[in-house]
């Protein structure tokens, strides 16, 4: 796939050259370039507010164009485009946009949506149903369509209202609407906005379905077509809004789950760049720190030897990562909590018993020291060498090395490891519990070293 790719971006290289080996267009034109489906969604609450307003202004243009035109004697003037009943008006196409807005809204949703990771049950098929759902609306809005159903109705005899055409489609359109509705309820569910939002939009359409029911609930300022029309635009352009929104928050969700995952690896590439200078720096420093060297990056598995081993942590590191999203944060919370304090603690008992054997140690040399002075010769104090004076001091000739004595040496006191010279010099805001975990081993095994330099001192 990857050649096939590439040979194809080398045959619209080619295309794009001219004769004269320059081309016609700008990298901007090229396929990579070119924005994607899912950027056309309108991050500024703006834009949304924009479409609200200009769907009210086309709503009541309609309504009110109608309204001056109704009266009109002229037969020159084509009041047919004025109507707000039936196909082939304004107010038809106005209503066909709109629905067709939301048609395109529905099929972004869908497009992220069926990414979801914890969609099992397959719910994002709903969107395309209902980008499906709406397109065919509009389309029938447009042409009339539903017309066609007075072929098959005139083969029956029924009473007025139920041998329409406009009856039968109108039943079919509501028991849609609702199982839309429904879909969408679920669906909503967490997000009380777009409930709200929901609720609103169905009560307009009972109210326009009541509406068009003037004969049966009697006539009045609610029944007419000017009020049938306006709640029926009106909830349309509800829904569509909603469903945009609804498209914002998918895309924006969508986003910063993957701007996570982002800022979580960027950490690592930054400490791994650290270890690597710093152990640059460290190779042209002099001998004597090269033990000091090798126990300090003993941990890091020679993060600083080759760019491929480098690779080799970073995608280990992603890997590490991905996991963690996979697992719930409870379960992998209290797995790594055990696991660092019975490591904590397996180091901890190591570290208490070199400093127990070193005590030891000590405890076994000073008593040597003690079996060793009791074979010293105990001199008269009275005796003074030749060269002291009454006015000096007695020469202290205690201290007497020989065969069987060794030579007396003077106590050490060691001195204990600092844990914050340690710590300071690493940024732990920006390890992970695995980079910490790798920190404390590194710092229990520069502890045992420590004592163990002592003890041989």
């Amino acid at each position: 796939m990857a050649l096939k790719a590439k040979k194809q971006l080398r045959e619209f290289h080619r295309q794009q050259t001219g004769h004269d080996g320059v081309r016609e267009y700008f990298d901007r034109a090229m396929l990579e370039n070119q924005p994607r489906l899912t950027d056309l969604i309108p991050k500024s609450l703006w834009a949304y507010l924009a479409m609200l307003l200009l769907g009210v202004i086309s709503i009541y243009v309609c309504q009110q164009a109608h309204i001056y035109t109704r009266d009109l004697q002229s037969p020159e003037f084509p009041k047919h485009l004025f109507e707000i009943a039936g196909p082939g008006n304004l107010t038809s196409w106005c209503m066909s946009v709109m629905l067709l807005m939301l048609s395109l809204g529905a099929v972004f949703v869908y497009l992220l949506r069926r990414h979801k990771a914890d969609d099992y049950k397959g719910r994002y098929r709903l969107w395309l149903s209902l980008a499906a759902f709406s397109g065919f609306l509009s389309f029938e809005v447009a042409t009339g369509g539903h017309q066609i159903l007075s072929v098959p109705l005139a083969r029956f005899e029924m009473p007025s209202p139920w041998n329409e055409a406009s009856t039968w489609w109108m039943m079919m359109v509501s028991l849609g609407a609702m199982y839309f509705s429904i879909r969408l309820l679920i669906e909503f569910k967490s997000r009380p906005g777009m409930l709200m939002m929901l609720a609103m939009a169905v009560m307009v359409l009972i109210a326009a379905g009541c509406s068009r029911m003037g004969g049966v609930i009697g006539e009045s300022a609610l029944t007419t077509d000017v009020a049938e029309s306006s709640l029926a635009m009106s909830a349309i352009l509800v829904v569509s809004l909603m469903i945009w929104l609804n498209a914002r928050k998918v895309y924006l969700n969508a986003q910063q789950g993957k701007t996570s995952v982002s800022q979580l690896t960027q950490p690592n590439h930054a400490t791994v760049k650290k270890v690597v200078a710093e152990n640059s720096s460290m190779e042209d420093s002099p001998q004597e720190l090269a033990e000091e060297q090798d126990a300090e990056w003993d941990d890091w598995d020679d993060l600083g030897g080759d760019d491929e081993e480098l690779v080799e942590v970073e995608e280990e590191y992603d890997e590490y990562v991905e996991e963690d999203f996979e697992q719930p944060d409870g379960e992998l919370d209290e797995i790594d909590e055990e696991v660092v304090d019975e490591e904590a603690e397996r180091d901890y008992e190591e570290y208490e018993s070199y400093q127990d054997e070193a005590e030891v140690a000590e405890q076994v040399q000073q008593e040597e020291e003690v079996v060793y002075s009791a074979y010293v010769p105990e001199e008269d104090d009275s005796i003074q060498s030749d060269d002291s004076t009454v006015y000096e001091t007695p020469v202290d000739n205690s201290q007497q090395n020989t065969l069987l004595i060794p030579p007396k040496e003077d106590k050490v006191e060691h001195e204990s490891f600092d844990e914050d010279a340690f710590w300071e010099q690493y940024d732990l805001t920006k390890m992970s519990r695995k980079q910490l975990k790798t920190m404390r081993k590194k710092l229990n095994r520069l502890k045992r070293k420590h004592a163990e330099k002592q003890r041989a001192a």
